[in-house]
């Protein structure tokens, strides 16, 4: 994933009409790179109750998020 990252970052300044390393040069030089798995279970739903969640809200932060696709859809 890491090699993945670089590559469409690469792929960005490019594409932004930038030297292809700069981000690799100015702010990515000591990346911090997490892998984390979450499942997303279906929601059970009984009437007239909330359906949850599988993981509670978040927000992603820093430059790139790649994320897996399966055959059912949605994230």
């Amino acid at each position: 994933m890491s090699l993945l990252g670089k590559a469409l970052l690469r792929g960005v300044a490019i594409g932004l009409g930038m030297d292809e390393n700069w981000f690799a040069e100015n702010i990515c030089k000591e990346p911090t790179e997490l892998f984390w798995i979450f499942h997303y279970p279906p929601p059970i739903i009984k009437e007239g109750e909330h359906p949850g969640w599988g993981v509670g809200e978040h927000t992603d932060y820093g430059l790139v998020t790649i994320l897996a696709q399966d055959d059912c859809g949605g994230l």
